[in-house]
């Protein structure tokens, strides 16, 4: 297959020229109009029409390392610009593929594994034990996921429109990208198993344990510590 050239500002004015028909003079300098327009008001939240929106976000002091010396610098408190794809170029450029994300189906424990893992005798029935956290398809009305960045493990939900995109972190303000299922242990990750919600088996005299934080704090503590992000609205 040959390779395309590409597609340069002077190929984008003959175009807009003929289709519109104006001359191609008139239409570079709409285009730096435009252009001008956009970085006035990009401090402000700015859609360029069908394409993205740009807007300003400030950055936190923060540490870091250069990987090549290993030496420890210092990135001062800053303000940047985002640029970010509005949902109908997402949609139109990138559409979703029928079938793309499939849940996966657990793997049931065969009999005589069962039979070695379950306990001889009968758990207390009291209800000592957490419940599951939300998952994505109980209480999750907006239909949201959720994740944690790699640099700084801040906790972020964000819409399922923004699946795949690349973003950056309201806290730290590295990239991450939004994940199509939720990170396990976030506020609309998956249930956790039982091996992973039950208390360690303690006497309850014992000077180790601990009081056991309900479900619904639980929850609380979540939401309390998560940053949500949107994609915006086309206009």
């Amino acid at each position: 297959m040959e390779e395309r050239k590409p597609y340069l500002k002077v190929d984008l004015v003959a175009e807009l020229a003929a289709s519109i028909n104006i001359s191609k003079r008139k239409t570079d300098i709409l285009l730096n109009e435009l252009a001008q327009i956009a970085y006035r008001e990009a401090p402000y939240g700015f859609n360029v029409p069908g394409i993205c929106r740009l807007d300003i976000v400030h950055r936190k002091e923060r540490r870091a390392r250069i990987p090549s010396t290993g030496e420890q610098i210092l990135i001062g408190a800053h303000d940047t610009l985002r640029v970010r794809p509005l949902r109908k170029a997402k949609n139109t450029v990138t559409p979703r593929p029928d079938g793309l994300v499939q849940v996966m189906e657990t793997e049931e424990p065969t009999t005589d594994t069962a039979a070695a893992t379950t306990p001889a005798t009968t758990p207390d029935p009291t209800p000592h034990q957490h419940t599951p956290l939300p998952t994505e398809q109980q209480d999750n009305p907006e239909q949201l996921v959720s994740f944690r960045c790699p640099s700084c493990s801040q906790e972020i939900e964000a819409p399922n429109d923004m699946c795949g995109t690349q973003s950056e972190c309201p806290t730290c303000g590295n990239g991450i990208e939004v994940p199509y299922i939720s990170e396990p242990g976030t506020i609309w990750g998956r249930a956790l198993t039982a091996a992973e919600t039950a208390a360690p088996a303690a006497a309850p005299d014992s000077f180790q344990s601990q009081p056991e934080i309900s479900s619904a704090e639980m929850n609380d503590m979540m939401k309390g510590r998560t940053i949500r992000i949107e994609l915006p609205d086309d206009i």
